[in-house]
């Protein structure tokens, strides 16, 4: 199974959505509009990031924390709940 930052990435990059994430390190740096590698890289960086998906009218955010020997969908522990995650949730799980 394909971590859940991962399929996450990519699933609401071929939906069409904008992908930010907020890497929470020390210099709080938002990565905006990343591609599928840049939003990889950053999330990769530190232990701890968020990953805002915007889909039209909806801002879903995703907790996601990396930890050594994790199972794949562990890495994302808290999302809002919105149309959107609700169909991530349902194509991943």
């Amino acid at each position: 199974m394909q971590k859940a930052y991962l399929h996450l990435i990519q699933y609401a990059i071929n939906c069409g959505a904008i992908v930010d994430v907020d890497d929470g390190g020390d210099q709080d740096e938002i990565h905006r509009g990343c591609t599928f590698a840049q939003a990889k890289e950053a999330v990769e960086s530190v232990d701890v990031s968020t990953i805002t998906v915007y889909t039209g009218t909806d801002k879903t955010n995703f907790e996601v924390a990396l930890e050594y020997g994790q199972q794949p969908e562990e890495t994302i522990y808290d999302y809002s709940v919105t149309d959107f995650s609700a169909l991530w949730e349902a194509v991943y799980y």
